[in-house]
């Protein structure tokens, strides 16, 4: 549409530009190879357009714009060596830092927690502080470093605080409100496992295991969640107890289109009821092969 309404070339050329940015922030995004076709043929093209257009800014910074997004380029094509060059040089020509280093956690061969860790130090403000905690916490919990993750979420409170107190926009602090929420939430859930564990009582280690997975998969990190669920389902002791365990798995897995898994549990969920002569409504039948289909 944008290439329809250009009335000159100048016009077409910041056209393409603009579409090639979007499809590589498309990839990046999306994290599906298969746009890393339309994305390298158009990122081709902007790079031309960046090397001979006379009207993006400076020497420097069309010379920093190429470096950057051919950084992109090799990254999500896991070309690590490439792609760690070019941003050393983006960097060189007065690309931010801090900008720079947040986009290496986009890459899957990235050490998410080490990135995360630079960034900090790399940090201006409380808002880029702030940012870069929450993506040390996520890298722990990636890693399953729960303990480490919740630490650190909690330690966002005052952060938070201290931003809403400089009349910040509430769209920029709400995420991480929320964050540091569940990091209290996360934090209380922990301690009660940890007792249980002690205590030894297993309908009160399943109820832990069970609350701490649902406070994970409330924070989206779905992957811990599925942890405790399993353990959950270890220590469940009833029929009941077993059904809501398989069906959190079953969910949750979808969630992390582990669909092979999410059939399975499903599968042993329903032959669990037909022994209990228990049954799911149809509706439920129904949802469940929806979200299957939908995500296959």
């Amino acid at each position: 549409l944008y290439e329809a309404e250009a009335t000159n070339a100048e016009d077409m050329m910041l056209c393409q530009y603009t579409a090639a940015w979007s499809l590589v922030e498309l990839y990046r995004s999306s994290r599906r190879r298969v746009w890393i076709c339309g994305a390298k043929q158009r990122a081709s093209m902007s790079l031309h357009i960046l090397k001979t257009s006379q009207t993006i800014g400076g020497q420097n910074k069309k010379e920093a714009g190429v470096a950057r997004l051919l950084a992109v380029i090799h990254g999500v094509q896991g070309e690590r060596s490439e792609a760690e060059e070019c941003l050393e040089s983006a960097m060189a020509l007065g690309e931010d830092k801090f900008e720079l280093t947040k986009g290496k956690l986009d890459f899957e061969w990235s050490d998410k927690l080490v990135v995360a860790n630079q960034l900090f130090l790399l940090a201006h403000d409380n808002r880029e502080r702030l940012e870069a905690s929450i993506a040390v916490a996520k890298a722990h919990f990636e890693q399953e470093s729960i303990a480490e993750g919740i630490v650190v979420l909690h330690q966002l409170y005052p952060l938070v605080q201290q931003l809403k107190l400089q009349q910040l926009q509430q769209a920029n602090t709400e995420e991480w409100e929320r964050q540091a929420v569940f990091a209290f939430k996360a934090r209380e859930a922990s301690q009660r496992l940890l007792y249980s564990a002690m205590a030894g009582d297993r309908q009160q280690r399943f109820n832990c295991e069970d609350q701490l997975a649902d406070v994970m998969a409330s924070g989206k990190y779905h992957k811990t969640a599925m942890i405790h669920y399993e353990e959950a389902l270890k220590f469940a002791s009833t029929v009941s107890e077993r059904i809501s365990a398989l069906t959190s798995l079953s969910v949750t897995a979808s969630e992390r289109c582990k669909y092979d898994a999410a059939v399975k549990y499903y599968c042993d969920l329903r032959q669990l009821e037909q022994k209990a002569g228990q049954s799911t409504t149809e509706t439920e039948v129904e949802l469940f092969k929806v979200r299957m289909t939908s995500g296959i």
